[in-house]
């Protein structure tokens, strides 16, 4: 065994003795509830400042959750249908949130959940709802509250890994992918599938150690506007390279341009120079910089055409934006690791923590929680089976777990609920009538928390502690009906079916079919994006504003969502799809979404109209034609408009456009490569068999 998971599971399965103790012993109304508030603080993916980030996150959910859910009572008291109402509008607000508001997700998961168990309690004894409300409170405060002390007291631990730890691999990263886009530079080869994936799971960590900073012992909470704005400069360093990397890829289309890329050679030297600075002050390897002026000249007159000059000069504003922020994020990162306040200057604060309101998968989770929260209401009212108000709360709270990770399965939790109903019943009825004293029950909780925490993980930890709350342990005369807790066990297994059944109704829990319904969507919203980039939309067209955030969202995070559901399908099952095969198109439109948004950009940024060139037109209809007429398994032809958008392009170079117009042509011609590329990709592709329904 390992030695410090054992300490840690020690403290969890003693807080958890403990807290039933002190529960039992004031009588309160539900101890169980005490107990798996330690559960859920501690779990074993948590080290103790998360552990007591999450606890202060659990308690202020609990105290809002209980007030809002006193409201719904108290507004529809008698009517059943405005209480379905309002709290499943309750349900899709926090649901929504808890997927949007990354930061605090357990906080709105506790918000929704807290309300359901409220509400049930209040329908079933409205005169001690708000009894029920204060005691929810009192256990979980006293469950988090005795296991911080503890893990405080017995074998503390924290965790060694800093801020600045993180920050450097983030930067040396950084510096490596760099160099891949100065190779590739150099000697036209592309081989970038790996770009910014890495730097994005990093960046994670990153933040997840600013949220605990308040919560640590360290100097980092002094520091902690700095290490926000250090992300916010990060970003944009990361956002430069990475718009840096598409421009160098698409001259790389161009023949004959190697002598043109001397004049940039300074400029990577400079810009690697740089991004070492960052790293080596953040390793305290050195605590001053310099930087150094470059300028890069580019020569019109030695160009054949007017393109590949448009190109050039894109890719040296990439490089002067690059170096500019590399110069901001070298004093960022000089204030960090120097104390003297004579070296500080002012820097504006921004938001680590941002998310956007509209976003389709959100709505369906969101959804998803509702129509299980309300329809679980229904089945309690008109036919009241196993389970009676159970159908209500629990269909509720099992539906924002399943939602929130909609790459589990909602019958993969099926089999979670299932193991621990068997194994629950069989203590109910062998082990649970031996235990005549707190002592003897004192030993099996510990033994039952011990066996939970070391062992288990994720959702089969959850609902190991769940289990326990299923014993029904009370300091009253404790009596076990054998039938009804077989109903119980009935009732969650129906219950859940009824869930994932209803899975099925909103989206698809298959991930392979779930993967190509992203990418059918990505390119819908796509061509809706490039059709209504430039049409201005009044205050007042409240839904085509909706649709456009909508559209835009996708195409900003549809790479991301493919990464998560193909790492779930079981590949074994599909002859001929490999898991290779899978994030190669996931680069493909990590691409093509990077190359729709920097069009987008360059065509508010014009002023050129549009219309002024007939050809222009073409090439956009063409390209509109292909984003429209790409979907998973289509075995049409290639459109073979790329010698085509070539000439067009080749004309227009003579014509009189402006540089920026230039820019927006490259844009489209890029995007058709790319589109051709991918194309010629899928449609060798065996997209057939991840369409059939497999089986284990």
């Amino acid at each position: 065994m390992e030695n410090r998971q054992v300490k840690e599971a020690v403290k969890v399965a003693l807080s958890f003795v403990i807290t039933y103790a002190v529960a039992l012993q004031l009588n309160w109304f539900d101890p169980a509830w005490a107990g798996f508030g330690i559960c859920m603080v501690a779990m074993p993916n948590f080290r103790i400042d998360q552990s007591f980030r999450k606890g202060t996150l659990r308690i202020i959910g609990t105290v809002i959750g209980s007030i809002v859910g006193l409201i719904i009572l108290a507004l529809a008291p008698q009517s059943r249908f405005l209480f379905m109402f309002l709290a499943g509008l309750w349900v899709f607000i926090t649901m929504y949130m808890m997927m949007a508001d990354v930061k605090h997700s357990y906080l709105w998961n506790v918000l929704g959940f807290t309300c359901l168990i409220i509400t049930t309690a209040g329908a079933s004894d409205p005169i001690n709802a708000f009894d029920h409300a204060l005691y929810r409170t009192l256990e979980n405060v006293l469950g988090v509250g005795i296991y911080t002390i503890i893990s405080f007291v017995i074998w503390p631990y924290y965790e060694q890994r800093k801020p600045k730890q993180a920050a450097s691999e983030l930067i040396d990263h950084l510096q490596k992918q760099f160099e891949l886009i100065k190779y590739q530079f150099q000697h036209k080869t592309i081989d970038a599938s790996t770009f910014n994936h890495k730097m994005e799971k990093s960046k994670s960590e990153l933040v997840d150690l600013l949220s605990l900073a308040d919560y640590n012992n360290t100097d980092d909470h002094k520091r902690k506007d700095l290490w926000v704005d250090f992300v916010f400069r990060y970003n944009k360093v990361s956002n430069s390279l990475v718009s840096l990397l598409i421009n160098v890829e698409e001259l790389n289309h161009e023949e004959d341009v190697y002598l043109e890329k001397k004049p940039f050679i300074a400029a990577y030297n400079e810009i690697h120079q740089r991004l070492s600075q960052v790293v080596q002050m953040l390793k305290l390897e050195a605590t001053t910089f310099t930087f150094n002026k470059v300028t890069i000249l580019i020569d019109q007159e030695n160009h054949l055409n007017k393109l590949q000059y448009t190109r050039l000069k894109l890719i040296q504003e990439e490089m002067y934006d690059l170096m500019n922020e590399l110069e901001e994020l070298t004093y960022v990162t000089n204030h960090l690791v120097n104390d003297s306040p004579n070296r500080f200057r002012k820097v504006a604060k921004h938001k680590v923590y941002d998310f956007t309101l509209l976003d389709k998968q959100y709505f369906v989770g969101a959804l998803y929680a509702t129509f299980a929260v309300m329809g679980g209401f229904l089945i309690w009212i008109f036919f009241d089976p196993p389970g009676h108000s159970q159908w209500y709360m629990s269909s509720g709270a099992n539906a924002m777990f399943i939602a929130l990770t909609p790459q589990l399965k909602a019958k993969e939790f099926l089999k979670y609920f299932a193991i621990m109903s068997f194994f629950t019943t069989l203590i109910y009825t062998f082990i649970m009538p031996a235990l005549g004293s707190f002592y003897t029950l004192s030993v099996f909780l510990f033994i039952y928390m011990f066996i939970n925490y070391y062992y288990l993980r994720g959702f089969a930890f959850v609902t190991a502690a769940f289990g326990v709350m299923l014993l029904g342990i009370t300091n009253e005369n404790q009596s076990y009906d054998f039938y009804g807790i077989i109903n119980t066990d009935i009732f969650n297994t129906i219950s859940l079916l009824w869930l994932v059944v209803l899975g099925y109704m909103l989206n698809t829990t298959r991930p392979e079919k779930a993967f190509m319904n992203k990418i059918n969507g990505f390119f819908n919203s796509a061509h809706y994006l490039l059709v209504h980039a430039k049409h201005k939309v009044k205050w007042y067209q409240l839904s085509k504003v909706i649709k456009y955030r909508l559209a835009k969202r996708e195409v900003e995070v549809a790479a991301m969502t493919l990464e998560k559901w193909s790492a779930v399908i079981k590949y074994d099952l599909f002859d001929g799809i490999t898991e290779q095969q899978l994030n190669d198109i996931t680069f493909y439109i990590h691409r093509i979404s990077k190359r729709i948004q920097l069009l987008i950009k360059r065509m508010k940024e014009s002023n050129t109209p549009e219309e002024s060139l007939m050809e222009f037109s073409t090439l956009k209809e063409e390209t509109l034609y292909m984003l429209q007429d790409e979907k998973i398994g289509n075995s049409s032809s290639i459109i073979p408009i790329k010698a085509k958008a070539q000439n067009i392009l080749e004309r227009l170079d003579k014509s009189n456009a402006s540089l920026d117009f230039h820019k927006i042509l490259n844009n489209y011609w890029v995007l058709i490569h790319i589109m051709e590329e991918y194309k010629q990709y899928s449609n060798k592709m065996r997209w057939e068999t991840l369409k059939e329904e497999r089986f284990a």
